[in-house]
This record gives structure tokens, sequence and C-alpha cells, in this order.
């Protein structure tokens, strides 16, 4: 009964890291897509104004 209560404490804190990475992991690329789509908006404006 002690090990399974072990196995128990031991298995709530590995599946809170998980979804804590996966929700990171997630806005962190959702993060980057902004970047690249306000990125690639500035460099259109550029040749747009350097024609």
């Amino acid at each position: 009964m002690k090990t399974d209560t072990l196995k128990v404490t031991a298995l709530v804190p590995g599946i809170l890291l998980v979804l804590i990475s996966l929700y990171l992991n997630f806005a962190w690329h959702g993060e980057l897509r902004e970047y690249r789509a306000a990125e690639a908006y500035l460099a259109e404006r550029d040749r747009g104004a350097a024609e």
C-alpha cells in the first residue's frame, strides 16, 4: 500500500511538469509565429517603400 502512495506522489508532479511544458511549448510557438508574421509584414512594407 505504501509503494502505491509513493508512485502516485511521484506521478502527480511528473504529470504537472509535462502539462506545463506543453503549455509553454505551444505559447512559444504562437509567439514565434506572430513574430515571423510581423517580420514578413515589415519586410514587405520596406520593399514597397523602396520601389
